[in-house]
This record gives structure tokens, sequence and C-alpha cells, in this order.
């Protein structure tokens, strides 16, 4: 009993390592399947209508206006590098995305 709770903490430290591992490989992936952009300008009264959106105020909106593209200038971006270059490669989330709009991606 006494090697045993000598030598867990050697099993505890690899496991937890693993654990945060993969929680972030999870995030990470989860993260990679979505397309960050817009289709229309954000308004304070469209974000205060969701749920939460009390916390947000016109600088927070502002800001993230700025920050964020328009869908249609991404996929026209896409599409525009698609013929530059030859190893283009775009994921599924921002083919649909851009399908959504009228833009079909080319598979190459």
């Amino acid at each position: 009993m006494e090697k045993l709770k000598q030598y867990s903490l050697y099993l505890v430290i690899p496991a937890i390592i693993l654990i945060a591992f993969s929680i972030g490989e999870y995030r990470s992936k989860k993260e990679a399947g979505s397309v960050n952009c817009k289709f229309n300008e954000i308004t304070l009264e469209s974000v205060k209508n969701l749920p939460g959106g009390e916390k947000f105020d016109a600088e927070t909106v502002r800001q993230v206006n700025e920050e964020t593209p328009y869908c249609r200038d991404l996929c026209q971006e896409q599409l525009d590098y698609s013929k530059k270059y030859s190893d283009w490669f775009a994921e599924d989330a921002l083919r649909k995305t851009c399908a959504d709009l009228g833009i079909n991606l080319p598979v190459k």
C-alpha cells in the first residue's frame, strides 16, 4: 500500500497533462469547424435582443464590427486565393458559408 501511494503521484501528473491536452485538442478542432464572419452589420439593438445581450455596450458592438469581416468579402478573398495558389484549401464550414451566399469555392 505504501508503494501505491508513492507511485500514485507519478501516475496522476501524466493523467492531468493528458486530460489538459485532450481538452485543448477538442477546443481547437471545434473552432476549426467554424467561420468567424458576419452577414450584416451588427447593431446594438440586435445584440440587446440576444440572451445576455444587455451586457454589451455600443463600444463593444463597434469593436466587433471593426474586427469581424463580412462573409461575402471573406468568400471573395478565398475565391481569389483559389485562382492564385495551386495548393489552396478551404474548410467545409467555409465552403458551406460561401455556398449559402452563392459563392461556390472550387475543389482542388
